[in-house]
């Protein structure tokens, strides 16, 4: 009986111990196209509208622009920062999609790539997202 309650004991002692210490935790997975860091696509939080045009835009802005637009990546004025585009819309929304179709040197390094660097887009798409940015970064 002795016997048993020493093997018992060396039992508890042993899974006591293996359970003490560090635990390694695996090494993160080296970062692909699924796992690569994203900003985060927050499509219900920004406007949406009624007007067909600005629909279109929303939905090519959230594929192209959004990334950029954001978060002001790259200089660009922020969508809804009424202070940033106060002065580009005096330019006109004629010369804003002019810029957003062929694109711009920034102040800097940065600047706007033509059709937002996605040369698929075609002038109508990348207008109505101009327009779309436009009229939700106007105050009301």
């Amino acid at each position: 009986m002795m016997k048993n309650a020493h093997v018992g004991i060396l039992v508890a002692a042993v899974t006591m111990a293996a359970g003490c210490g560090t635990r390694e935790e695996p090494a993160p997975a080296a970062p692909s196209a699924d796992n690569a860091p994203k900003q985060p696509s927050k499509p219900a939080e920004w406007p949406l509208s009624d007007d067909p045009v600005l629909t279109t835009g929303r939905a090519v802005w959230l594929e192209n622009c959004e990334n950029c637009h954001g978060i002001g990546k790259a200089e660009s004025p922020c969508f809804m920062d009424y202070e940033a585009w106060t002065q580009r819309i005096t330019k006109g929304e004629s010369a804003l999609i002019d810029s957003a179709i062929n694109g711009f040197e920034g102040k800097s390094e940065a600047g706007m790539p033509p059709r937002g660097g996605n040369d698929e887009l075609t002038d109508e798409q990348v207008a109505a997202a101009t327009k779309y940015m436009i009229h939700f970064s106007t105050k009301p």
